[in-house]
């Protein structure tokens, strides 16, 4: 296939179906998204040839986006960076396909980014009743069941949950390959005998059921209408879930992947395979949980403690 040069849809499409054979949908929509905003900034500045993109006009580019407001207020580090990482995908792939033979964007630095906790952090009594809260005695309420249940016990994203295929699931030995995780890589994720129970209904009586006769249709979770779940019925899934369990809070598909991580730290998991298991690149991402399960500590010790809540009387006291 021949790859253009010129900045436009045609070198977007091309890179679509470059990038697709290694990254996520996902992801790569995302890039062609923001680099449709690097084309437009770029023409204006009389360049129409990605060959002729030097590092200063991407650093131009990088102080556009910092000083452009975005529908949701100022632009936030992980803004900036999710752009650069659409344009060193663009030009590593430019030069790994000889397009080009100079990677302008080789040395541009990613914008330092906090690391923030989760909003929600779910107890375990709480994700146990999430589990539990889908009515399996119907078709849709085993589906949703497996959703949660699969997201609790494995850590998937939201986005690997939704791309299982029927294959990449195996009931027997309690394994789910995740064949396109972030960045373009793959895991196994083990899981527990609940989900393994209802996942074995589900697929023996329920998704035939739902499937509607859709041969052709591979994925595991499907809707009413026999296609692939989506992103926006999963999350009601999951909200809907929650509510059922009385919990006052947001959550989400991601509030089950923090709660798989933080529980199996507080219960003695190695930070190293937690790493493996979640699918993170790098040992600094996994560390977060760190802090939760830190956090959590702090808060059960202020509840608990006699001194903290000051029960002591002060003739109790043995420092006295």
């Amino acid at each position: 296939m021949s790859i253009p040069r010129d900045l436009g849809e045609p070198l977007l499409v091309a890179l679509a179906q470059g990038l697709g054979l290694s990254h996520a949908p996902n992801t790569v929509a995302g890039y062609v998204y923001r680099l449709r905003k690097l084309f437009v900034f770029l023409r204006v500045r009389g360049i129409e040839d990605a060959g002729r993109v030097s590092t200063a006009d991407l650093q131009a580019f990088r102080e556009h986006l910092a000083e452009t407001p975005t529908e949701h207020g100022p632009p936030t580090p992980g803004h900036l960076n999710n752009a650069l990482k659409a344009v060193k995908a663009m030009y590593r792939w430019l030069c790994d396909s000889d397009v080009i033979a100079h990677d302008p964007a080789r040395r541009l630095r990613f914008v330092r980014e906090p690391r923030r906790l989760p909003r929600t952090i779910l107890s375990a009594a709480e994700a146990v009743k999430m589990c539990e809260a889908p009515d399996v005695g119907t078709a849709l309420g085993v589906r949703d069941r497996v959703a949660i249940e699969i997201l609790y016990a494995t850590g998937l994203r939201r986005a690997e949950l939704l791309a299982l295929n029927l294959g990449d699931i195996s009931v027997e030995d309690m394994v789910v390959r995740v064949r396109r995780g972030k960045g373009g890589k793959g895991r196994v994720a083990p899981f527990g005998r609940p989900a393994a129970t209802v996942l074995d209904k589900y697929l023996r009586w329920v998704r035939p059921e739902l499937a509607h006769g859709r041969l052709k249709e591979e994925a595991l979770l499907v809707s009413y209408s026999g296609r692939r779940l989506d992103r926006l019925t999963l999350g009601e899934i999951v909200a809907s879930a929650a509510r059922a369990a009385g919990i006052e809070r947001r959550v989400t598909p991601h509030s089950l992947r923090h709660a798989c991580a933080t529980h199996m730290l507080e219960n003695g998991a190695d930070l190293r395979h937690l790493q493996e298991l979640l699918g993170h690149a790098s040992l600094s991402t996994t560390q977060i949980y760190t802090h939760l399960s830190l956090r959590h500590l702090r808060e059960t010790y202020a509840r608990c403690h006699p001194r903290e809540r000051g029960t002591l009387a002060p003739s109790e006291d043995p420092s006295k």
